[in-house]
């Protein structure tokens, strides 16, 4: 059976909270039908704490952390590329060549941090990120830097398919998306659905 990594990015910048019970929701159904795909556990990072990730082989702690999530303290702006940042960093040094990382993936418990395992990212966000105005804050930067090290690699783009799922209405934030899928449709080996 192929196993594929499952990693979930959620944006908790204080513009979701509107959102939060319909991303508790999606994240729910998504990890039930995701997690046996993942052996190893369903990775969740939260945009505030983009380096601090929370693991388990069962969906239902992590709902909970997600329900339990709290808003206080919380920054108002989300800074994606930061997140993507951190976590492309990650996947190309153990998944696409094969490093062992600082604490990823054997702090994770990763039984087979293996360069030919695939990697779906899952980024639920409205897209409203840092501050007003059409900019793409550098995540088309992170996610190029992803697409470069497949290419070196002489991966194919699909070893690794990062989703990214839209709240809101926001019409920079729908601008933002919609211009990293048009960025995407023209990468090579990139299928769009």
């Amino acid at each position: 059976m192929l196993t594929v990594l499952q990693l979930f990015v959620l944006d908790d910048s204080t513009s979701m909270r509107p959102s939060w019970g319909r991303v508790e929701k999606l994240f729910q159904a998504l990890a039930y039908v995701v997690k046996a795909a993942d052996p190893d556990g369903l990775e969740l990072y939260f945009t505030s704490e983009h380096s601090r990730p929370h693991k388990n082989k069962n969906s239902g702690p992590l709902v909970e952390l997600i329900k339990k999530r709290p808003w206080s303290g919380l920054t108002g702006i989300c800074n994606m590329r930061l997140c993507l940042d951190h976590i492309v960093e990650k996947v190309v040094a153990s998944n696409i060549q094969g490093k062992q990382t600082s604490g990823w993936p054997s702090k994770l418990g990763r039984s087979n941090p293996s360069p030919s395992r695939p990697i779906s990212i899952y980024i639920l966000t409205n897209g409203t990120w840092d501050s007003p105005g059409e900019s793409l804050y550098g995540t088309d930067k992170a996610i190029m830097r992803l697409i470069k090290a497949l290419e070196a690699s002489g991966k194919s783009v699909s070893h690794v398919a990062l989703q990214f799922i839209r709240f809101g209405e926001d019409g920079n934030g729908k601008w933002r998306l919609d211009q990293l899928d048009d960025m995407a449709k023209h990468s090579p080996d990139t299928v769009t659905m």
